[in-house]
């Protein structure tokens, strides 16, 4: 089952016959309108900063989304400074 909110809603996902069962998701844009700047230290992770910013680890991914010039978590170093898109505009862009 895949929750509401998840990133996973808009993914191309395909059977083993190569039927088409979901389209391929866009990241979303987010403004930077009230967010925070943070600075990725070597303690962090994404699924904490996503509890620390929006009290949910599953939005791990909005930090992704909102900082496009990393492909994954692997990618961000210590001292990276990292856009956290505001709790209210998540919810907005998401309909939570």
């Amino acid at each position: 089952m895949i929750y509401k909110g998840s990133r996973y809603t808009r993914t191309s996902l395909y059977d083993r016959g190569g039927t088409l069962l979901f389209n391929q998701r866009n990241r979303i844009s987010f403004g930077k309108k009230n967010c925070v700047i943070h600075t990725y230290s070597e303690a962090d992770r994404l699924d904490n900063l996503a509890v620390k910013y929006y009290g949910n680890p599953q939005l791990y991914w909005v930090i992704l989304d909102a900082n496009p010039q990393y492909r994954c978590e692997l990618d961000i170093k210590k001292g990276d400074r990292l856009i956290i898109p505001s709790y209210e505009e998540v919810r907005e862009c998401l309909n939570l």
